[in-house]
């Protein structure tokens, strides 16, 4: 019994090990670096929003103050000591000389609270630079997901684009064999009329259809600040 215990322990030890090193996150995969130069489309639009975007600037000079602080903080017991001195000597009216002694005095002081104080505030700047530095992973994930979904979208309306000519097309060309045969009298008015407006639906549905790709083109340059027409002719 105590053996199966201990196999049932050592088996939930190996899967929480192994699912902890999944958890693991490179976070200089979230957006490749920029040495990197062969890569898809959609992970260069990653790049140039992040490079692009201004809050990254202030989130990198929150890990630089972060950082800053904590140098500050090792050094900060320093303002904790005082030294003071005086030179006693000092002529008194009516003798040749007199001295006081001891002739100089120096006086070290030092605050108890460094013993509590500096290792506290030592910590607590370590952990604010980690939190900086945390700020800039979540907004690469941000990012990433934000950029590649607004890709996806491109993508989705371009599919809907290319579906809506091609229906506009069989549309219009179904309306000019029909408007032949009502000018040579086979068909009806009725008929005439009901496909010239199923032709102007089609076309106003690709309209909307390229209004749509054109708008998810301006989601994706609000984001990577280049012209997208630009990166697809690269």
């Amino acid at each position: 019994m105590k053996l199966r215990l201990m196999l049932a322990a050592l088996m939930l030890m190996s899967t929480f090990s192994t699912y902890a090193q999944l958890k693991q996150v490179d976070y200089n995969k979230i957006v490749v670096p920029t040495s990197v130069k062969n890569v898809d489309l959609s992970e260069k639009l990653v790049q140039l929003a992040w490079q692009n975007m201004p809050d990254n600037g202030v989130l990198y000079n929150d890990v630089d103050i972060a950082k800053y602080n904590e140098r500050k903080a090792r050094w900060d017991w320093l303002n904790q000591f005082s030294i003071a001195g005086n030179y006693n000597e000092f002529n008194i009216e009516g003798s040749e000389r007199s001295q006081f002694f001891p002739r100089y005095n120096v006086r070290l002081s030092m605050s108890l609270g460094i013993f509590v104080d500096q290792p506290n505030n030592k910590r607590i700047a370590t952990k604010e630079v980690h939190n900086a530095e945390l700020n800039v992973q979540s907004q690469k994930m941000s990012v990433r997901a934000e950029v590649l979904r607004r890709y996806q979208n491109y993508l989705f309306a371009q599919e809907i684009l290319k579906t809506q000519t091609q229906a506009m097309e069989d549309a219009h060309s179904n309306f000019l064999l029909v408007e032949q045969k009502f000018k040579n009298g086979e068909l009806t008015m009725y008929d005439y009329s009901k496909s010239s407006t199923l032709y102007n639906s089609e076309v106003i549905r690709k309209l909307t259809a390229e209004k749509t790709v054109k708008l998810a083109i301006i989601d994706i340059e609000e984001l990577i600040g280049v012209s997208f027409q630009d990166l697809l002719v690269e």
